[in-house]
């Protein structure tokens, strides 16, 4: 295996912890009742939609934050379905917009972000975004953690040593493999991130056994498959029009890696912990029908329902200004 190849898993190995923190620590916190076998789905499920979203990211040529907004609907989508379909579609229809296009979807964009970042290295404003970025998920987290135990039913009430010692733990992870992954990325390409033939059907085959899996061992419902069907169809139908054969893609400008300061890291991970203590120790603002939690969950059903609506409005915008400035220079 050549350096360049070990770096290009690595580097998925990196987006695929990211993932899993984002959705199984940050978002469901069900983790402290999982079965090696529902570690073992996870483990594997989010490694795969991590070489996934890397392999679009090349393959479609990805340039911008609204290309990358349609790939994470696929992601969001698609880890509901292959990994927590029995808590993204409970009280489905309404879940699809509050947890499938809302949660997964935001919080892997969020992710994605996140990691950019660390591998921008030193970009002062992209240190500065991971500040503020820091802060809002801080703060989103400890309202979460405080008060879906007391007024939802998505996990029980986890107290604040485990959510910070689960938080140590994957970021141990993440470091140990952010360390070595900056040893082996000096010849790193964004090409060496997208897979062959074969290995993107053997990735296909993998997601469609988890699909038959959960389809048939867990028992979903057949409408909530068949909307994410058609939501995978318009991204997927978005992404190959907007495909171009020259243009640079977005990791591009991103490798080879160049190693985030630990300093920022460490201002990072301080300003998390001191947001998420701010907000979980919050009382309640407001009366039990309406607080921060609401607001929380109405940010979520707004992500869900505008995703992608937003993101065809303005391509078909941008699609229509390049039409006429090539009809003009014609």
């Amino acid at each position: 295996m050549t350096k360049r190849t070990l770096a290009a898993w690595t580097l998925r190995l990196l987006l695929a912890i990211l993932l899993f923190f984002g959705s199984e620590v940050l978002l469901w916190t069900h983790f402290l009742q999982y079965t090696w076998l529902d570690w073992l789905l996870r483990i594997v499920g989010y490694s795969v939609l991590s070489i996934f979203v890397l392999d679009l990211a090349v393959r479609f040529r990805i340039r911008d934050i609204y290309d990358a907004m349609v790939v994470f609907a696929m992601y969001g989508v698609l880890a509901s379905l292959l990994i927590t379909p029995t808590i993204s579609y409970e009280g489905f229809p309404r879940s699809f917009l509050t947890r499938v296009m809302g949660g997964h979807t935001l919080l892997g964009f969020e992710v994605w972000g996140l990691f950019l970042v660390l591998i921008a290295g030193k970009n002062r404003r992209y240190r500065l975004l991971l500040l503020g970025a820091s802060a809002w998920v801080g703060f989103y987290w400890g309202i979460w953690m405080r008060w879906i135990p007391e007024f939802g039913t998505l996990f029980e009430a986890v107290s604040l040593q485990t959510m910070f010692t689960s938080v140590a733990a994957f970021l141990a992870v993440v470091m140990i493999i952010y360390v070595i992954m900056t040893q082996f990325n000096s010849d790193l390409e964004s090409r060496d991130l997208q897979l062959q033939n074969p290995q993107w059907w053997l990735l296909f085959i993998v997601m469609l056994a988890f699909f038959l899996y959960q389809f048939y061992i867990v028992d979903i419902s057949i409408v909530p498959v068949v909307i994410t069907a058609l939501v995978l169809l318009v991204c997927w139908s978005i992404i190959w029009y907007r495909r171009e054969n020259q243009d640079d893609t977005l990791l591009d400008s991103y490798l080879p890696i160049k190693r985030l300061s630990f300093l920022w890291i460490i201002l990072a991970i301080a300003v998390f912990v001191v947001a998420t203590l701010f907000s979980y120790h919050l009382p309640l603002v407001g009366t039990r029908e309406i607080n921060q939690l609401w607001l929380m969950e109405l940010g979520f059903a707004a992500v869900g329902a505008l995703w992608l609506p937003i993101v065809a409005s303005v391509l078909a915008m941008r699609g229509l200004d390049h039409q006429m400035r090539t009809n003009q220079l014609q």
